[in-house]
């Protein structure tokens, strides 16, 4: 039975995100694209198949929970962006990979390798422990578990061959930014056939050889470069959440990403720009549309800064003076296509129309064709 984590009068729990740091270098260090720090070298078994297992195997299989920061070196420090292999996210790795962390929004997976009782996934709730627990949750960078029904909920995946062997958590609200999440699942999880969840083979043995106080598999020097992943978060499970550690079936981290830095670097940039309007002579009443009249239209054209690649519209993502994708370290995208200059059409109250003194509202839309992207 786990024991009920100490807390602060806050909730906290303190000294979590102190023992995940050395996870986070180590995260870091991996990697499964050509950008980013060099790969770790690392030949671990394949998942192992055998009972009912959390599955885990890290580069080069990558059947591991996700998101993860095991494909994160901007949590260590060690990059500006996600290095996530094709494999793991396609086809969207290309566009993951300009982000400095994890959506704060999408669900998170865990991948076993038989078919989960849902009934025995019993979320932690630091406002009712129970001592039945098998999903913990915590925000590691406050040291805060988080509370299901509130800030997620657990179940089973319904996708297209997941075959109800995928555990996933599902944000009710959004994450906080740039936060490390821990995850915890215990041995407490069964499958449908009744068998308690074991750990993977390279998990278990690493976790194993840690609560035994070596700092190597004997016998299987490849798990090295896994102990100072898998050891904090044990060590974690153990020491803060009264979790025996052998049974933990997994346990990992996710850093959500920054969601705001750049657009408010594009808006304290922005300014006055060249711009010409002409009124057309005419009024909203002249659209054949039964309005009023209220509104004169005006055309003409703004110059705003091209952030995208001219040469590749379609394809392009933004660069910063790093010529790397903006984030939170250097949020200022370079206008690489310099001044545009695009049509406007704006409607303007007509003379002699008023609002009481109330001022009028202001709506600015947008539209792009797929001719004008052409051209």
């Amino acid at each position: 039975m786990a024991k009920v984590p100490r807390r602060t009068e806050t909730g906290e729990v303190p000294g979590l995100a102190p023992l995940l740091l050395a996870t986070l270098v180590f995260w870091g260090c991996e990697s499964g694209t050509s950008t980013g720090p060099d790969a770790v070298t690392f030949s671990p078994p394949e998942p192992s198949g055998q009972g009912f297992a959390a599955l885990y195997a890290p580069p080069p299989y990558n059947v591991v929970p996700y998101p993860n920061d095991i494909y994160n070196p901007v949590a260590a420090g060690l990059g500006p962006t996600l290095s996530v292999p094709t494999g793991v996210v396609r086809p969207l790795a290309a566009a993951v990979n300009t982000l400095d962390g994890f959506s704060t929004v999408a669900k998170i997976t865990a991948p076993f390798n038989a078919p989960i009782d849902t009934a025995t996934l019993i979320p932690f709730n630091p406002l009712a422990p129970t001592g039945t627990e098998t999903v913990y949750v915590l925000d590691a960078s406050r040291g805060v578990p988080l509370v299901p029904g509130v800030d997620y909920s657990v179940g089973v995946s319904a996708d297209t061959g997941t075959n109800g062997s995928v555990l996933e958590l599902t944000p009710l609200r959004p994450l906080s930014p740039k936060t490390t999440y821990l995850f915890v699942l215990t041995s407490g999880i069964s499958s449908t056939a009744g068998v308690a969840a074991a750990a993977d083979q390279a998990f278990g043995a690493v976790r194993d050889s840690h609560l035994a106080g070596l700092a190597s598999v004997p016998g299987a020097p490849e798990l090295d470069p896994l102990f100072p992943a898998i050891a904090p978060v044990i060590d974690a499970a153990v020491g803060l959440l009264g979790i025996p550690g052998n049974s933990v079936a997994v346990a990992w981290t996710a850093t959500t990403q920054s969601v705001s830095e750049v657009l408010e670097a594009v808006r304290d940039s922005a300014g006055p720009m060249p711009h010409k309007l002409v009124p057309l002579g005419i009024t909203t009443a002249d659209l054949g549309l039964g309005l009023p009249g209220a509104a004169t239209l005006y055309a003409g054209w703004i110059q705003i800064p091209y952030y995208g690649d001219p040469a590749d519209v379609l394809g392009s993502f933004w660069v910063n003076s790093d010529f790397m994708p903006p984030t939170a370290a250097n949020p200022q995208p370079l206008a690489r296509g310099g001044l545009l200059r695009i049509p406007v059409l704006v409607s303007l109250p007509s003379s002699g129309v008023s609002r009481g003194g109330r001022g009028w509202p202001v709506v600015l839309f947008s539209t792009v064709s797929p001719a004008t992207v052409r051209r």
